[in-house]
């Protein structure tokens, strides 16, 4: 069981005071990569009574669910706070700022959903994409169009405009330090992924054709890009929320065993 308690410097309003709570929830959500309900009860305190021992009788349930107590499972944060305390001023500020930004309210609706598990397979599969092209499409659009002259200089597109390979491909040289592709790898990575979201998305048999003589059945394959999306997807916002790179690529190495054995341990057994 943990707790959190949030002071503020100035006077709020309970609307303000809330809206607050539910910023910085969705904060420990990323840092956690696990859900975080929201807490049922919302205890105020006094300026005089901060102590528990003296807490004022003031109580707000946010959910009406005091006779259920869903077991909590005791997951690790990716990211714990002893790893970013030194930096944690600016980390919370940029993480506000990032909230902020009216433009990314669609990538924080999808983060929300694929970490909170409201999106799953196939649907996690596009919502990762997406966010990901969301994310290109507003931090990184010079980069991208850099990237294009590049291949067209070298005859390695036919493309007129900037693609959604083009976008990944970007993405995985930036995050690069943490992920650690070689050229080739980032780019038949990046054309693979493209190929199949835009496969997903307009059906066409020749796109088809070419990934299942890479990868057999396709209705797979999306399952063998899950661990490099999100971690490109998680690498992409902690960076741009100023956590340290080193923190970054610590967090993200072997982070889906972190709860234990991974399911194709379980599955398959001991080498």
């Amino acid at each position: 069981m943990y707790s959190a308690n949030i002071s503020f410097d100035t006077k709020q309003s309970l609307e303000v005071s809330i809206k607050e709570i539910a910023v910085f929830r969705l904060f420990l959500i990323l840092l956690s990569d696990s859900f975080i309900p929201l807490p049922s009860e919302l205890i105020i305190y006094s300026k005089d009574t901060k102590l528990i021992e003296q807490h004022s009788n003031t109580t707000i349930w946010l959910n009406h669910n005091r006779l259920r107590y869903p077991t909590r499972e005791n997951k690790p944060f990716l990211i714990v706070y002893e790893d970013i305390e030194n930096d944690f001023e600016i980390i919370w500020n940029s993480w506000v700022n990032f909230y902020e930004q009216p433009l990314n309210s669609p990538m924080i609706e999808l983060i929300y959903q694929i970490i909170s598990n409201e999106s799953v397979g196939l649907n996690r599969f596009l919502n990762i994409c997406q966010a990901l092209e969301v994310s290109s499409t507003q931090c990184r659009n010079e980069e991208c169009k850099d990237l294009l002259n590049f291949l067209k200089s070298n005859k390695l597109t036919t493309a007129k405009k900037i693609t959604l390979q083009m976008r990944i491909q970007d993405l995985l040289i930036l995050n690069n330090e943490i992920l650690s592709y070689s050229d080739d790898e980032i780019y038949e990575l990046s054309s693979d992924i493209a190929d199949l979201r835009n496969y997903y998305t307009h059906y066409d048999p020749s796109r088809q054709r070419k990934l299942e003589e890479n990868y057999s059945n396709i209705k797979d394959v999306y399952t063998k890009f899950d661990h490099t999306l999100y971690s490109l997807l998680l690498a992409t916002i902690y960076k741009e929320i100023d956590v340290p790179v080193l923190i970054v690529k610590n967090s993200l190495t072997n982070f889906e065993a972190r709860f234990g054995k991974t399911l194709q341990d379980l599955f398959e057994g001991p080498d």
